[in-house]
């Protein structure tokens, strides 16, 4: 059973007191935590917050600069608490400033993958679903190996559009739709609250785990607002799941999968290019039939394989 918080504390210089009083209060295995606005000269600050939790913290990119002050702007972390009974290693999650990823692995060599994610306020569609993409990426490689959950800020609503933008809202439902995850309050029962950003009365943060995991999500919470001090104005999330172990998901094929995560860009160029080498020849392939659409799909696909 793992114990995962996830908070927007617009902030954590400034949320820090609050912070640390969840932390205690909850003694959660795992802590998300979104914006937390750190600059590079102040990127181990989790470190020495919480005695009890270590930090894996990525920078807004705007963030690295020689400037003195502490406060900046976007960022997201994870905080592991130092008794959970799992070796924790953090995993690669492109270039991206927006999300974190741990890897924990229990003495039986059963894995559960955590990513942490501040998504763009802005209005910038073509951003959104760039991080989006890489979401989706991360979730279906990793997926294979172990339990994936995704936790944060999306900037964006599974449930209703209201004061969001609709277009943030479509791609993120369609995300949800493709990864086949839990939408609480229609997949999942909430406790308190049935919002997360206070302003706008709408559900921004969420904690998503596949629905193939769903009557294994003992609780799903939203703190209820004024039940404790804050400076932010989104609620904390807390989720008590306990795992399914997918250790033979590891053996089920001898097939090594492409880390795409970890590709470069000379290795994608040469991917794509091997692909439309091979697809040409199947272009004019004539589809007249059931039996010739399932040749063509199977020879497709084993393109695809065999360029990886």
């Amino acid at each position: 059973m793992v114990l995962i918080m996830s908070w927007n504390v617009r902030g954590v210089i400034s949320s820090t007191v609050s912070l640390c009083s969840l932390l205690d209060n909850t003694d959660c295995d795992v802590a998300v935590i979104s914006e937390h606005k750190l600059r590079q000269s102040s990127s181990n600050f989790f470190d020495s917050m919480h005695g009890n939790y270590n930090g894996y913290v990525k920078l807004d990119q705007s963030n690295y600069d020689s400037g003195n002050s502490f406060i900046g702007k976007g960022g997201v972390a994870i905080l592991v608490n130092k008794s959970l009974n799992f070796s924790v290693t953090e995993v690669s999650c492109y270039d991206s400033d927006r999300v974190v990823g741990i890897q924990l692995v229990d003495n039986q060599r059963n894995y559960i993958y955590i990513f942490g994610v501040y998504m763009p306020s802005e209005n910038d569609i073509d951003s959104y679903m760039h991080h989006i993409s890489i979401l989706e990426s991360l979730y279906n490689y990793y997926s294979v190996y172990g339990n994936v959950v995704l936790a944060g800020d999306m900037n964006a609503s599974c449930l209703d559009s209201y004061g969001v933008n609709s277009a943030k809202c479509r791609i993120l439902k369609s995300f949800v739709e493709t990864c086949d995850l839990c939408i609480p309050m229609i997949d999942v029962d909430v406790k308190g609250e049935s919002h997360t950003f206070v302003v706008k009365q709408t559900m921004l943060d969420y904690i998503f785990v596949p629905k193939s995991n769903s009557n294994n999500l003992l609780s799903y919470k939203i703190f209820e607002e004024g039940s404790i001090c804050m400076t932010s104005d989104h609620l904390p999330i807390l989720v008590e799941i306990q795992f399914n172990c997918l250790k033979h998901y590891l053996t089920r094929s001898t097939t090594s999968l492409p880390a795409w995560h970890r590709a470069s860009a000379l290795d994608i160029d040469k991917y794509r290019d091997s692909v439309h080498v091979k697809l040409f020849e199947l272009k004019d392939r004539d589809l007249t039939s059931v039996s010739e659409i399932d040749q063509f799909f199977s020879e497709f696909t084993q393109i695809l394989r065999e360029c990886a």
